[in-house]
């Protein structure tokens, strides 16, 4: 699963073949798609601490940062990027729904970094 439409898919199949689709499954399903999301953008490593998620990856890359930080306004001032030894940058303030929001902000980096391929 590496888009949206394929997370559709994937639900719409479920749901011919055994009707009503359990919560659980449904977060097996995001989680998956958000392996496949970190994997595109050279994420090895998610972590969670005291509401501040944090991405680990092989490098950073100027057009990650201007993507992370072009997020919108419900993210300013709170993303934090570190360029050591194990590069990172971690986000502020992620709500209760985190697998959720998870997906939500690694599918904006996503559009505003394929926007910028374009430009």
């Amino acid at each position: 699963m590496k888009t949206r439409e394929d997370v559709e898919d994937m639900v719409d199949e479920l749901t011919d073949r055994f009707s009503d689709i359990p919560q659980e499954t449904m977060n097996l399903i995001e989680v998956a798609y958000l392996r496949a999301m970190c994997e595109r953008l050279g994420i090895y490593d998610v972590s969670e601490h005291s509401g501040t998620v944090t991405f680990r990856m092989k490098a950073i890359s100027q057009e990650l940062i201007s993507a992370v930080l072009n997020l919108g306004s419900e993210y300013k001032g709170k993303a934090l990027f570190g360029a050591g030894v194990k590069p990172y940058f971690s986000i502020r303030t992620i709500t209760l729904r985190k697998s959720r929001e998870l997906v939500l902000i690694l599918e904006k980096i996503i559009a505003q970094l394929e926007s910028m391929k374009t430009e």
